[in-house]
Protein backbone atom coordinates (compact mmCIF):
# COMPACT_ATOMS: atom_id res chain seq x y z
CA UNK A 1 0.00 0.00 0.00
CA UNK A 2 2.98 2.27 0.97
CA UNK A 3 4.36 2.09 -2.84
CA UNK A 4 1.10 3.80 -3.92
CA UNK A 5 0.32 1.03 -6.68
CA UNK A 6 -2.27 -0.63 -7.98
CA UNK A 7 -0.52 -4.06 -7.47
CA UNK A 8 -0.04 -3.98 -3.89
CA UNK A 9 -3.72 -3.00 -3.63
CA UNK A 10 -4.42 -5.99 -5.51
CA UNK A 11 -2.61 -8.24 -3.83
CA UNK A 12 -3.78 -6.73 -0.35
CA UNK A 13 -7.19 -7.92 -1.45
CA UNK A 14 -7.04 -11.25 -2.40
CA UNK A 15 -4.51 -12.28 0.60
CA UNK A 16 -7.74 -10.69 2.80
CA UNK A 17 -10.24 -12.31 0.71
CA UNK A 18 -8.35 -15.71 0.87
CA UNK A 19 -7.95 -15.47 4.74
CA UNK A 20 -11.89 -15.23 5.05
CA UNK A 21 -12.19 -17.97 2.73
CA UNK A 22 -10.17 -20.58 4.50
CA UNK A 23 -11.35 -19.55 8.19
CA UNK A 24 -15.01 -20.10 6.45
CA UNK A 25 -13.61 -23.67 6.26
CA UNK A 26 -13.03 -23.80 9.43
CA UNK A 27 -15.48 -22.89 11.09
CA UNK A 28 -17.75 -24.94 8.81
CA UNK A 29 -15.32 -27.88 10.35
CA UNK A 30 -16.10 -27.31 13.59
CA UNK A 31 -19.46 -26.09 13.90
CA UNK A 32 -20.37 -30.19 12.25
CA UNK A 33 -18.34 -31.30 15.28
CA UNK A 34 -20.85 -29.70 16.92
CA UNK A 35 -23.72 -30.75 15.28
CA UNK A 36 -22.71 -34.19 15.45
CA UNK A 37 -22.64 -34.46 19.21
CA UNK A 38 -25.55 -31.74 20.20
CA UNK A 39 -23.89 -29.99 22.69
CA UNK A 40 -21.51 -26.99 23.23
CA UNK A 41 -20.48 -28.43 26.43
CA UNK A 42 -17.09 -30.37 26.28
CA UNK A 43 -17.38 -33.32 28.39
CA UNK A 44 -20.95 -33.53 26.79
CA UNK A 45 -19.21 -33.97 23.11
CA UNK A 46 -16.97 -36.57 24.94
CA UNK A 47 -20.00 -38.65 26.85
CA UNK A 48 -22.05 -38.80 23.89
CA UNK A 49 -18.95 -40.72 22.22
CA UNK A 50 -20.24 -43.45 24.89
CA UNK A 51 -24.01 -44.34 23.33
CA UNK A 52 -24.62 -45.53 20.11
CA UNK A 53 -25.30 -48.67 18.27
CA UNK A 54 -21.38 -49.60 18.66
CA UNK A 55 -20.97 -48.69 21.96
CA UNK A 56 -24.02 -51.05 23.05
CA UNK A 57 -22.17 -54.23 21.52
CA UNK A 58 -18.59 -53.48 23.19
CA UNK A 59 -16.80 -51.62 20.04
CA UNK A 60 -16.67 -48.29 21.56
CA UNK A 61 -13.77 -47.03 18.94
CA UNK A 62 -16.54 -46.94 16.08
CA UNK A 63 -18.74 -44.93 17.99
CA UNK A 64 -16.79 -42.55 18.56
CA UNK A 65 -16.52 -38.88 16.61
CA UNK A 66 -13.70 -39.78 14.28
CA UNK A 67 -15.05 -42.66 11.82
CA UNK A 68 -17.96 -40.19 10.81
CA UNK A 69 -16.12 -36.55 10.93
CA UNK A 70 -12.77 -37.79 9.41
CA UNK A 71 -13.72 -35.97 5.99
CA UNK A 72 -14.13 -32.57 7.91
CA UNK A 73 -10.49 -33.40 9.79
CA UNK A 74 -9.44 -33.11 6.21
CA UNK A 75 -10.99 -30.08 5.23
CA UNK A 76 -10.00 -28.57 8.49
CA UNK A 77 -6.51 -29.63 7.83
CA UNK A 78 -6.02 -28.29 4.16
CA UNK A 79 -7.32 -25.02 5.41
CA UNK A 80 -5.22 -24.66 8.09
CA UNK A 81 -2.72 -25.27 5.71
CA UNK A 82 -3.82 -23.35 2.65
CA UNK A 83 -4.21 -19.84 5.32
CA UNK A 84 -0.79 -20.03 6.84
CA UNK A 85 0.25 -20.41 2.76
CA UNK A 86 2.69 -23.31 3.39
Amino acid sequence: WASNSKYAFIGAMRAAAQMVSYEIAMGFALVTVLMVSGSLNLSHIVNAQNTGYFANMGLNLLSWNWLPLLPMFGVYFISGVAETNR
